[in-house]
């Protein structure tokens, strides 16, 4: 065979595996999700009107700024998952859950600010969470730290640091989502109680 039929058959081979790749296989499609709350007041609880609650900007550990969600594999080993991933920012879905979980535990009205200037609030609660992954079909962990403080003098009210566990109902990323939203739930009814 010359060189030149050599090579127009490593060109056609070449073609055939480019284009039977391309068309063989389908990856799987990417998901997204976002963390869930509280859908309705609890127990009929309606906000305070008299009390104004500002909401600080969330602030998450380092390794959880990512698209991907995270999941642990071992004791100090974390995967990030290929084609699950958050809609939006993590620590906007998380300020969003909080903000509205604790309007529906009937806190007062709650205000999500930006910054910590001065306002009229009556009182400003700032929520650090420091682990929120867990396994697939096992246990979810969330391990934050809460302050709450009187309106513009920053005077500590009260404040704790928590961890909260939760079992997923299966291995799928939905499930792990779902209690997700459940420890964030918990964690707004310790909140809510601290403001009374």
């Amino acid at each position: 065979m010359s060189s030149s039929r050599l090579h127009v058959a490593l060109l056609v081979v070449l073609a055939v595996s480019a284009v039977s790749c391309g068309l063989g296989g389908e990856s799987a499609p990417l998901n997204f999700y976002l963390l869930g709350g509280l859908v309705a007041p609890e127990g009929g609880a309606a906000p305070s009107a008299t009390r104004s609650v500002g909401l600080l900007p969330t602030q998450l550990a380092a390794y959880l700024n990512r698209e991907e969600i995270v999941v642990r594999t071992g004791p100090n080993t974390l995967a990030l998952s290929d084609f699950d991933r958050w809609t939006t920012a993590l620590s906007e879905d998380v300020a969003e859950v909080l903000s509205r979980n604790l309007t529906y535990l009937g806190v007062g009205r709650v205000d999500r600010v930006m910054d910590a200037g001065p306002t009229a609030f009556d009182r400003r609660v700032l929520v650090e969470i420091m682990r929120f992954d867990g396994t697939l079909g096992g246990e979810v962990v969330l391990e934050a730290r809460y302050t709450i403080v009187a309106g513009d003098q920053w005077q500590v009210l009260a404040g704790a640091v928590r961890t909260y566990r939760e079992s997923a109902a299966d291995g799928s990323y939905g499930a792990y989502v779902d209690a997700m939203g459940r420890l964030l739930l918990a964690l707004c009814r310790d909140i809510a109680g601290a403001l009374g």
